[in-house]
C-alpha cells in the first residue's frame, strides 16, 4: 500500500510538472546594453556592422537576409523600410527603426529554426506589441511592456516559451520605438518546474515518515 501511495504522489508531482511548463510563455527583464545585454545567451545580433548599401538619403536599409546565415529573417510589416539608425536612444553605434517614420518599428524575425528564448533591447517597451507564434499559431501576446514595472525607457526584455522551442517568428510593433541587441537561444529556463518538483519529493517525503510510524 505504502509503495502505491508514492508511486501516485509522483505520477502527480510529474503531471503537475508538464502542467506548469505547458504552454507557459512569458517574458522577463535583463539589463540593456552597452557594452553587451545581460543576460547572455544564444546567437548574439546587436546590428553594429551594417551590411547594405546607403540609399539616396544617406541611410542604410536593412535587408531580409542581412542575418539568415544566423538563422533570422527581419522584415518590415508594412511598406515602411527598416534602417540601421545612428544615435543615443540605444546602445552604440548603430540600432534599428524606420528612420523615415519618426522611430517607430514594425517588425517580423523569422527563425530558421524554432527558438524557446528571444532578448531584445526595446528603446520605448511601453508602446510596443510583441507576438510570438509557431507557425499560425499565436502563442503569446504582450502589450504596453514594462508600464506596470515602471520600465519604459532603453529596457532589455527576454521572451520565453519555458515549455520547449516553439517560437519560429516574432513580429514587434510600436508607432514610437527602435530595437537592438537581438539574442535567441532554442534553450529557455524553467524556474517553475524545480520549485514544483521540490514540493513533490517534500510529499513523498512526507508519505514515507506517516507510513513508516
Amino acid at each position: 500500500m505504502r509503495s502505491r501511495f508514492i508511486a501516485l504522489a509522483m505520477l502527480l508531482t510529474l503531471s503537475a510538472c508538464v502542467y506548469a511548463a505547458a504552454d507557459n510563455v512569458g517574458y522577463y527583464y535583463g539589463t540593456p546594453a552597452p557594452p553587451a545585454p545581460t543576460p547572455s545567451f544564444g546567437t548574439y545580433i546587436n546590428f553594429d556592422t551594417p551590411t547594405g548599401t546607403p540609399d539616396a538619403t544617406g541611410n542604410i536599409p536593412l535587408a531580409a537576409n542581412d542575418f539568415s546565415s544566423l538563422g533570422v529573417s527581419i522584415t518590415s510589416l508594412d511598406s515602411n523600410t527598416l534602417y540601421y539608425t545612428s544615435g543615443s536612444s540605444m546602445s552604440q553605434p548603430y540600432f534599428i527603426s524606420e528612420s523615415a517614420n519618426g522611430y517607430a518599428v514594425n517588425a517580423n524575425f523569422a527563425f530558421s529554426t524554432p527558438v524557446a528564448q528571444v532578448g531584445l533591447g526595446l528603446a520605448v517597451p511601453g508602446n510596443t506589441t510583441v507576438s510570438l507564434f509557431d507557425g499560425t499559431n499565436l502563442l503569446y501576446q504582450v502589450s504596453k511592456i514594462g508600464i506596470s514595472s515602471g520600465l519604459n525607457t532603453n529596457s532589455y526584455v527576454v521572451f520565453a516559451d519555458y515549455s520547449g522551442a516553439n517560437i519560429t517568428s516574432m513580429q514587434v510593433s510600436s508607432p514610437v520605438n527602435a530595437f537592438d541587441d537581438l539574442q535567441y537561444s532554442v534553450k529557455a529556463p524553467e524556474p517553475s518546474v524545480p520549485a514544483l518538483l521540490g514540493i513533490g519529493l517534500g510529499v513523498v517525503g512526507f508519505i514515507r515518515r506517516k507510513f513508516a510510524r
